[in-house]
């Protein structure tokens, strides 16, 4: 931003800042610890020796940024550490609050066992892995009167997902507000309820439409137990409003 703005002739000055804070930090000082006194952990001599190593890398990285022709004003630089910064965090975070800005909510978070911390979302790095994509079957507490269905019959919402780590903190079904849903029988499950057709999945507000393969198409309906089988009622969303 700075740059653009230089480049129309204004007069727009850089104050670098270096974020002293972090799980990065902290790792680094830690395993070096481990290595240097093992018997010496405790949770004030790692604060202090984390400061310590988070201030030695800014006169490093501040005449690394100076040797790439970074024009920046380094004499007021700004550390997350300083007091000043920290005391006008805290300000705003009040000003917030009372502002009403600030609620305390459930919120799904990344979270290290053995750091005993949550991650930040932009720090983490995932390893390739493959995960069995899951039909997961809802019971309805209180069914719809659905068409086709038999009196006193359970039904259940058929749910395929590929992210079964999802599933202990499910709280819900999204049903799509313009789609169509089919009432259908298997023999081993009994009676459900499935997105129909199965092929296709629009989604308005990304202008996007989820697409299953014939493949997929095929085993997903072989798991069920659909087969060449017709649904015994297509019904609109709306008809599942009452769930």
């Amino acid at each position: 931003t700075c740059k653009s703005q230089r480049a129309m002739g204004k007069h727009a000055v850089l104050r670098p800042g270096w974020d002293c804070h972090g799980l990065p930090i902290e790792l680094a000082v830690a395993r070096q610890m481990r290595e240097e006194c093992p018997e010496d952990m405790s949770v004030a001599e790692l604060k202090r020796r984390s400061l310590e190593y988070a201030l030695s890398w800014v006169e490093i990285q501040a005449e690394e940024f100076r040797k790439m022709g970074v024009l920046a004003a380094y004499h007021e630089r700004y550390l997350t550490c300083d007091n000043q910064y920290e005391a006008s965090t805290v300000r705003v975070f009040g000003e917030m609050v009372q502002a009403g800005l600030v609620h305390r909510m459930k919120k799904t978070t990344p979270w290290c066992r053995g750091c005993a911390t949550s991650l930040a979302t932009a720090e983490m790095e995932y390893s390739k892995r493959v995960d069995p994509s899951l039909l997961v079957l809802f019971p309805l507490v209180n069914p719809p009167a659905l068409p086709h269905l038999p009196p006193d019959q359970q039904v259940s919402l058929c749910v395929f997902t590929t992210t079964p780590w999802t599933l202990p903190l499910n709280r819900a079904v999204a049903v799509h507000p313009d789609g169509t849903y089919a009432l259908v029988h298997t023999d081993r499950f009994g009676w459900m309820v499935v997105a129909w057709p199965l092929q296709a999945y629009p989604i308005p507000h990304l202008t996007l439409t989820l697409t299953l393969t014939q493949a997929l198409q095929a085993e997903v309906k072989v798991r069920l137990g659909l087969g060449a089988s017709e649904p015994a009622g297509v019904f609109p969303s709306a008809g599942l409003a009452q769930c």
